[in-house]
């Protein structure tokens, strides 16, 4: 397994295991460096240290795992999804309604764009 697979695989398992790592970026990111320093997670200067020399990924590598995770495996979207899903899905819907497609370009209410 790769180091990139292990990661995202470690990702996974602390979204599987702690629901509200989910939402919270800095949860996840805290969990991850608990289970990367097994004997304690040393001071934020050597965490640091270790993202810069590729010992511990980087932020962004964990949120982007994290939501590409989320992409192919919708059991591990949070609560904050489902929210923003059932607030922005009618909206969308009611917004595609109001457009009307002709072979000239799109109208919304009679006004040709």
């Amino acid at each position: 397994m790769s180091k990139f697979q292990n990661i995202q695989e470690t990702i996974r398992e602390i979204l599987l295991s702690n629901p509200g790592a989910r939402d919270d970026d800095f949860q996840l990111a805290s969990l991850y460096a608990q289970k990367n320093y097994p004997k304690g997670v040393p001071s934020f200067t050597r965490v640091l240290v270790d993202m810069k020399s590729g010992n511990m990924p980087g932020f962004d590598t964990i949120t982007r795992l994290r939501r590409k995770l989320q992409q192919h495996y919708p059991v591990l979207r949070g609560a904050d999804y489902k929210r923003r899903k059932n607030i922005m899905q009618p909206k969308v819907a009611q917004d595609m309604n109001t457009f009307v497609v002709t072979g000239s370009g799109i109208v919304e209410q009679g006004v040709l764009f």
